[in-house]
């Protein structure tokens, strides 16, 4: 990821993840896809202050958080503490499971539980290292990475920093 800040939208609808295609890695993307080009998320980095967002994140018709369109994702809460495990969405509430996700659980580098879209404007960190500002918007998120766009396309796991929520 660029140095510099890029976003991450909440998307505006909920996500059904009846849809067998949602469970496993497939070429089927359309609903991927279709998350990512309501609010114009282009995957592509820009800092250009206007620039439309990076990626979005997804949630299920309970309001439960469950991935963005091409990664799994990870918070931290203020009221767990600063040094608490990072959270990521129980694959109960409906979400690829990725690899390096499941590495890091089995590792206790992350634990799994329910995250509401309400919980994320309390979150510390978001998926890595990320800052959140929940006096600010939670539907318009801003972090800086510090991989590349293509490992973390191929890994499918964020490590980014500073998130703000706006």
């Amino acid at each position: 990821m660029p140095s510099y800040p890029v976003k991450l939208v909440l998307d505006d609808q909920p996500t059904s993840y009846d849809d067998p295609f949602l469970r496993y890695k497939t070429t089927e993307r359309s609903v991927y896809d279709a998350a990512r080009a309501r609010p114009g998320a282009t995957l592509h980095p820009s800092p250009e202050p206007g620039a439309p967002p990076f990626d979005t994140i997804m949630y299920n018709t309970k309001s439960e958080v469950t991935e963005t369109t091409i990664a799994n994702v990870a918070f931290r809460f203020h009221h767990l503490g600063a040094d608490s495990p990072f959270v990521t969405p129980a694959s109960s509430c409906g979400l690829l499971e990725g690899v390096k996700r499941a590495e890091l659980l089995e590792k206790g580098d992350l634990i799994e539980d329910v995250i509401t879209v309400e919980q994320i404007k309390e979150a510390a960190k978001v998926s890595g290292r990320v800052e959140v500002d929940t006096e600010r918007r939670a539907d318009l998120l801003r972090f800086t990475g510090e991989q590349s766009r293509r490992h973390l396309l191929q890994r499918c796991t964020r490590s980014v920093q500073g998130i703000s929520v706006h």
